[in-house]
This record gives C-alpha cells, sequence and structure tokens, in this order.
C-alpha cells in the first residue's frame, strides 16, 4: 500500500454531491459548519455514514442542533473525544469486514471541524486498515468565525508524530500560523530551534482573515527567520510549496514540521510530514484552552481535493 501523492487533484462540491461514496466521515462538535456539507448530502449517496460526536462539547446549543441534523438523516453519533481517534479506528474495522471482496473503496471526508488528531491521522489509518485501493475525497467548509476579546497564551499539549526525534534535536522547525499570533509565539518560545519558518495563510479564505493575517506579519516578523505566504485556496500549490520547502531545508539540518493555522494548510503540513517521515519530524499539537474555541459558522464555499491509496505499489 502506498499514498500516491502525485495523484492529487481538486474537484467541485458538484462533483462531490453527485458521487457515491461507500463511506462518509463527519465530525459533530460546537461549530456550526460541522453539518453545512452534510447537509447538502444525499443520505442515499453515503453507504456507511460515520458520524464523530464529540463528548466534550455535548452540552453546547450548537452542538444540540448538529446532533438534530443528522439525526434526521438517519445517521448514528458514535460519541468520542475530540483527542482520541481509537473509536474511528474501531468503525472503520467493523467497515472492513463488509466491504473486504471489494478492489476500491470511496471515501469522503468532511474535515472542517476535526481536531487535529484525527485529519492527521486519517491518511495512516486507511492506509492500514483497508486492503484495497482508496479513492479519498477531503472537503472543507470555510467560515466566518465569531468575535472573542481573549489575548492570553493557551495551554499547550504536544507530541511527535513521525519519527522519533525530539524537538530540541531539530535546529529547524517550520510552522503553521492563524490569525493569532499568540499561538506562533508560545511555540516559538517553547522549542529549541535555530531556525524559524513560519507558513502564513496568504490570501485567506475571507477578506477578513487575509487582512488579519497581515496585521499579525508585523507582530511575528521579529520571531522568525521567514515568513512564507502560503495560498491555501489551492490545495495543490498549498502541499507542493510546503514540500518544496521542506526538502530544501532538510538538506541543511533535522526539520520538525508543526502543523497549526487554517485547516487545509495545517492538513497540507500534516500530509508533507507523514510523506517524509523517514527524513523530518512531525509534531501534533493541541491547544488545552477551551476558551480558544469559538463557533464558525459557514460562508458556503467548499474546497475539496481527492488522493489515492494504491494497493499495488
Amino acid at each position: 500500500m502506498r499514498i500516491d501523492y502525485n495523484s492529487i487533484k481538486e474537484c467541485s462540491i458538484k462533483e462531490i454531491l453527485s458521487t457515491k461514496y461507500d463511506i462518509g466521515i463527519f465530525p459533530c462538535g460546537y461549530e456550526r459548519r460541522s453539518t453545512f456539507i452534510a447537509s447538502n448530502i444525499d443520505e442515499k449517496n453515503i453507504v456507511f455514514p460515520i458520524v464523530i460526536g464529540f463528548k466534550e462539547f455535548i452540552a453546547s446549543t450548537n452542538r444540540k442542533k448538529n446532533d438534530t441534523i443528522f439525526k434526521k438523516k438517519g445517521w448514528d453519533i458514535n460519541i468520542s473525544s475530540s483527542q482520541d481517534i481509537h473509536n474511528l479506528i474501531e468503525e472503520l474495522e467493523q467497515i472492513q469486514k463488509n466491504i473486504i471482496e471489494k478492489e476500491k473503496i470511496n471515501i469522503l471526508i468532511d474535515y472542517s471541524s476535526f481536531s487535529k488528531i484525527y485529519y492527521l491521522n486519517f491518511l495512516s489509518m486507511f492506509e492500514n486498515i483497508f486492503s484495497c485501493d482508496i479513492e479519498i475525497t477531503f472537503i472543507y467548509s470555510s467560515s466566518k468565525f465569531e468575535k472573542r476579546d481573549i489575548h492570553e497564551v493557551p495551554a499547550i499539549n504536544y507530541e511527535m508524530l513521525y519519527r522519533n526525534t525530539f524537538i530540541d534535536q531539530s535546529p529547524i522547525a517550520i510552522i503553521g500560523t492563524s490569525i493569532d499570533a499568540n499561538r506562533a509565539i508560545a511555540l516559538i518560545d517553547q522549542i529549541n530551534a535555530n531556525k524559524i519558518i513560519l507558513l502564513q495563510s496568504n490570501p485567506g479564505f475571507t477578506e477578513e482573515y487575509t487582512k488579519n493575517a497581515l496585521k499579525q506579519q508585523s507582530v511575528l516578523s521579529s520571531w522568525a527567520d521567514e515568513i512564507i505566504e502560503i495560498d491555501v485556496q489551492n490545495f495543490i500549490s498549498t502541499f507542493s510549496k510546503i514540500s518544496d520547502i521542506t526538502l530544501a531545508n532538510s538538506r541543511l539540518g533535522n526539520v520538525t514540521i508543526i502543523p497549526d493555522g487554517p485547516k487545509p494548510l495545517s492538513l497540507a503540513m500534516g500530509m508533507v510530514g507523514q510523506r517524509y517521515k523517514e527524513i523530518i519530524g512531525c509534531m501534533l499539537v493541541r491547544w488545552m484552552d477551551p476558551k480558544y474555541l469559538r463557533n464558525a459558522i459557514p460562508t458556503k464555499n467548499t474546497y475539496a481535493f481527492i488522493i489515492k491509496i494504491d494497493k499495488k505499489k
């Protein structure tokens, strides 16, 4: 089995809505965008729907609304931790038993509201569980976030996803950034890297995001050796550019990628980390302060791409 990183292609919401999938994976949390994609999909087009309902947010108003939408579609909600992927792995293993004879399966993932530990592990999950060819469609719903007036630095918990190395052994750190400079500064302050490269989404998914991101550059410029702008609206370009940056710096020393920022940027960084896991490190960062959780209201703009896992390679 091998993930074919050269097969990535972008696709439209129109194509997705007209395609039948063997498996559909959807998040159910505190964000209203959790149900935007699912609301537009005909449930007959998903043979095995998996809805992961994050137990930490079960009492929130938006979570209750999201639960209602999924239940109306006749889809069960698997109550799980937002930081524990084992329930999803178990569901996928059960599905594998039902489709073991298939030569190829199609999987749809709405990763808009999934936490990092999920979307950074999806590809390795499928690679390890299924023995047939797989075509995976990742779709992301962009959003406007409710405003908040909190500026203190959140608590951080982190672990290495790939390579048995530690950040203090990596003189070069490549960090994804959001519109909150405090997040990047908190990371930089805790790692021991000789060179800091920050990846900044520009343009972002909304004009407001792009405007705020540019404001953060002036704050972050004194903390980084380089700030590189990434066009996150084009996933293929994003993935390719991060790959080039990573490989170029890996020739200069040990590199650790730290995915953060908008999910498409973070996902692309995680995929680069997985692609080159033999030569670089990839760190999973969890922001532990619940006050940093803000409702995401969908803008109705979606961004999707398809990637393949080939059993023959």
